[in-house]
């Protein structure tokens, strides 16, 4: 049986060659947490790609 730990301790980066050079979109928020990883991903990533960032336009 597998557990939880063996993922989080997998450098997911490490692999990006396996879906690149595939098409990726990466989908981000004005303020998602988690928004570095997928910039730093995006770095990563070989052509074709594509950053698609969303805006919060309720306080605008």
């Amino acid at each position: 049986m597998t557990n939880a730990l063996a993922l989080m301790n997998f450098p997911l980066l490490s692999k990006i060659e396996w879906i690149s050079p595939h098409p990726i979109l990466f989908v981000v928020g004005e303020r998602t947490h988690s928004r570095y990883f997928s910039e730093d991903a995006y770095k990563l990533a070989a052509d074709p790609k594509e950053l698609q960032e969303f805006f919060d336009e309720s306080e605008a």
